[in-house]
């Protein structure tokens, strides 16, 4: 059977891990960037990303980040650095929370759900947490399994083991237009990639340097709970 080829555009979090979820399924993969790598400007190359499963009453976002959190634990061992720090985050609110309000839907979902939290009491939040103004702040909870990961690092990480893979990482790659075609979909031109201009039947003939427009399908762009990349498509019109 023929591997299939793709690239993916753009070495974020989204388009790094579509790329590593790519050649696992035996695809040949090339991931592209103007570079450097990870990008010191890039959304999801700065210091730290919040790593949270309180979504309100959104189960489906929910439901994503619990199953992001476990990756990021798998992560810590399988690079074995702790890239994910399982801190806790704290929720507090100016009244006391009722129903309808962020923090007391997400506080009743967590709980329904099974996830480690704790009530804060104004009380409770002295005591423990004395930087923060109790009288101002009388209630919320703590959702113990919540965190922040060192979303740099991460990037390297991932970009070193797409790489171990097998995937070809083509820094340097400048993106020359995006258009809009049917049904909202978005492409990218730029310039012959490893040889992906084959793929459109430019065999020979002087056209190793033509044009490739790549169809790009939704990147969520930094968004740190959502692991399974949005960025997945990338083949040739």
């Amino acid at each position: 059977m023929k591997k299939k080829k793709a690239i993916v555009v753009g070495a974020g979090i989204n388009g790094v891990v579509a790329a590593i979820e790519l050649r696992k399924r035996e695809h040949e993969v090339v991931l592209v960037d103007p570079g450097p790598l990870p990008h010191p400007l890039a959304a999801s190359t700065d210091i730290s990303k919040a790593v949270r499963a309180a979504y309100g009453a959104d189960e489906d976002y929910t439901a994503l980040a619990e199953q992001s959190r476990e990756i990021w634990r798998r992560w810590n061992v399988e690079f074995g650095v702790e890239l994910y720090h399982e801190i806790g985050f704290l929720f507090m609110r100016q009244r006391q929370m009722q129903p309808g309000d962020f923090e007391y839907e997400s506080f009743k979902l967590l709980e329904q759900r099974g996830h480690q939290i704790e009530r804060i009491s104004s009380k409770q939040l002295l005591e423990r947490y004395p930087a923060w103004n109790a009288e101002r702040y009388p209630d919320g909870f703590l959702d113990l399994e919540a965190g922040y990961a060192e979303s740099g690092r991460v990037v390297a990480a991932l970009i070193q083991r797409a790489k171990s893979l097998g995937v070809e990482l083509r820094e340097n790659t400048k993106f020359r237009e995006r258009r809009r075609g049917e049904n909202r979909e978005s492409w990218v031109r730029t310039r012959n990639v490893a040889g992906f201009s084959r793929a459109r039947g430019d065999e020979g003939g002087g056209k190793q340097n033509a044009p490739i427009f790549v169809r790009l399908i939704s990147g969520a762009g930094g968004c740190a709970n959502r692991i399974h990349a949005h960025l997945l498509v990338l083949r040739y019109p």
